[in-house]
């Protein structure tokens, strides 16, 4: 399952939470980033007005205020989703610069 993750399988993605928390969490798939968003505002305009570092090609696929927010994006760089997903964390989420998290590789109930 992680080797098939790991290789980009869109059957896959990481879901990270707070270790403290595990109603702040961040789902990473291979082109789409969902995450926790306590929020009503505008989550794109939200991510630039907190710095949140952009993604190559970021959209808004859906999100529902103060529930859930799910963008996609074409960026292939790992280091640059791995600092959008800190920064969600820290800019978006609450999490402070130090946080611990827990992470599980699940597989999409539709594959």
């Amino acid at each position: 399952m992680y080797e098939a993750a790991a290789s980009g399988d869109p059957n896959y993605f990481a879901h990270f939470h707070l270790s403290s928390n595990p109603d702040v969490w961040v789902e990473v798939a291979v082109d789409t980033v969902n995450f926790c968003y306590p929020m009503a505002a505008d989550p794109i305009l939200l991510l630039a007005e907190r710095n949140v570092p952009p993604l190559d090609e970021l959209s808004l696929e859906s999100w529902q205020p103060n529930v859930y927010a799910c963008v996609q994006h074409r960026d292939q760089d790992l280091r640059a989703i791995a600092k959008f997903v800190d920064a969600l964390f820290c800019h978006i989420l609450g999490a402070g610069t130090d946080y611990p998290v827990d992470v599980s590789i699940e597989r999409f109930a539709n594959s």
